[in-house]
């Protein structure tokens, strides 16, 4: 197996956390990647600025599902503001792995739904 899709990344692949879609969602948001076709799907309810819950969707490569994962497991409680706040570094670096310049926009992708999301609710 490549080192690219280690024990950290295949664990959330093969066992994702909070995947679905959440029933009486504040936000569900897409976002896609045409060239390549990955796209995710995260929907959340907010409670007092707090990401009280969150769920995500996603098809495409194994990045783009484990990043997902990772990501609504580490902002699952969290203020709204410290999640918009979240940089791609951030995220990058909870995946455990270095990509390149296009890997990266697999990982991307559930960042930049979840901040839209939010943003779109307020």
């Amino acid at each position: 197996m490549s080192a690219l899709y280690h024990q950290h990344i295949m664990d959330h692949f093969n066992n994702p956390r909070l995947q679905g879609r959440l029933d009486h969602a504040d936000f569900i948001k897409e976002s896609a990647n045409p060239l390549c076709g990955d796209s995710v799907i995260i929907s959340g309810q907010i409670k007092e600025g707090i990401l009280a819950d969150v769920r995500f969707e996603s098809v495409g490569c194994i990045l783009v599902q484990s990043a997902a994962s990772i990501l609504c497991e580490r902002v699952r409680g969290a203020s709204c503001d410290q999640i918009i706040a979240l940089t791609e570094n951030d995220l990058l670096e909870s995946m455990h792995i270095a990509l390149g310049p296009n890997r990266k926009q697999c990982v991307i992708l559930p960042l930049k739904a979840i901040q839209e999301g939010i943003k779109a609710f307020y």
